[in-house]
């Protein structure tokens, strides 16, 4: 498969500018490419068509979970999107970064069991730690 991105950043708008633009500027600056809606989706455009070109023109999803974007119907349905590739191509494909105290995120894998599974990343306020890990990734 011949990706654009990196990445598609799945995200709850309320997120935008405590997690998604430190990290967004932090992929940016080192190099990875990404889909943001924000940058990527022009007023009059169909949502459905550019999520689907994102996410499957993105070798990951990088998806960023908190108490909100889990009640999000869109998040959901990236995050159903990503696992159902990882699960069809034995691949990973879904980078889950949850967010929250200790009580929301067991409220988060509550909520998504088929996230329990899954190793995630803490976020907590480290976009350049993150940034590193996923150019781990990206080199493996």
């Amino acid at each position: 498969m011949n990706y654009k991105f990196d990445f598609f950043i799945s995200y709850s708008s309320e997120n935008s500018y405590e997690i998604i633009v430190p990290l967004a500027r932090e992929m940016k600056k080192a190099g990875i490419t990404y889909f943001l809606d924000l940058e990527q989706i022009q007023c009059g455009e169909s949502l459905n068509d550019k999520l689907t070109f994102g996410i499957t023109k993105s070798k990951y999803v990088l998806a960023i979970i908190t108490e909100n974007s889990i009640k999000k119907p869109w998040v959901r349905v990236e995050l159903n999107a990503a696992l159902h590739r990882q699960i069809s191509s034995r691949q990973t494909r879904l980078l889950p970064v949850i967010s929250g105290t200790t009580r929301q995120v067991k409220q988060i894998l509550e909520t998504m069991p088929l996230l329990r599974d899954l190793h995630y990343l803490k976020w907590r306020n480290n976009p350049c730690e993150i940034v590193h890990t996923l150019l781990n990734i990206l080199n493996k």
